[in-house]
């Protein structure tokens, strides 16, 4: 999921790599989840393609 967000630019397959963690999943629930990715996504946007 993580490849296939880097080529297709899309965010959604970031969430569903995070999701597919299981140390993630185990602690915090999806939309916990969706919120650290866009906080993350948010504090490294120099280094990464725009994501739709």
């Amino acid at each position: 999921m993580t490849i296939e967000a880097a080529l297709t630019g899309r965010r959604e397959h970031v969430y569903h790599a995070a999701m597919l963690d299981p140390h993630t999943a185990a602690e915090l629930s999806l939309d916990d989840i969706r919120a650290m990715c866009d906080e993350m996504i948010e504090a490294n946007r120099m280094w990464l393609p725009d994501l739709e």
